[in-house]
């Protein structure tokens, strides 16, 4: 369950593992810049909340679904239900955390996973 502030977290924590490194920021501008550069991704327009009344995500594309029932910010995909004959059209939410049932939760948005830094 990767929240908002842990994502911030580690890219913080793996900025800072590149001091002592051949090619570390030399000056505090680089440093600065270098850090925004890591952390800007995170906070952009493009993670603006989608409304699951609005637009659904695509079957199986992982995204960050926020829990009104409390969980909070969760990992999760949506997937069809199939029958022998192909899909149903109904569909579920599951999540990256065992234990945490469609039942459980309230998804009301949603929001692309960000990308990796490079």
């Amino acid at each position: 369950m990767a929240t908002m502030k842990q994502l911030v977290e580690s890219e913080i924590s793996d900025f800072f593992a590149i001091f002592g490194s051949p090619g570390e920021p030399v000056t505090i501008e680089e440093a600065q810049k270098t850090l925004l550069s890591r952390i800007s991704p995170l906070l952009s327009n493009d993670m603006a909340w989608i409304k699951c009344a609005e637009r659904l995500p695509e079957t199986h594309e992982q995204v960050l679904v926020n829990d009104l029932n409390g969980e909070g910010v969760l990992i999760a995909w949506r997937a069809e239900w199939q029958s022998v004959s192909g899909p149903t059209g109904k569909w579920q939410w599951v999540f990256q955390i065992e234990g945490i049932e469609h039942d459980d939760v309230r998804i009301e948005e949603w929001l692309p996973y960000p990308s990796p830094s490079a």
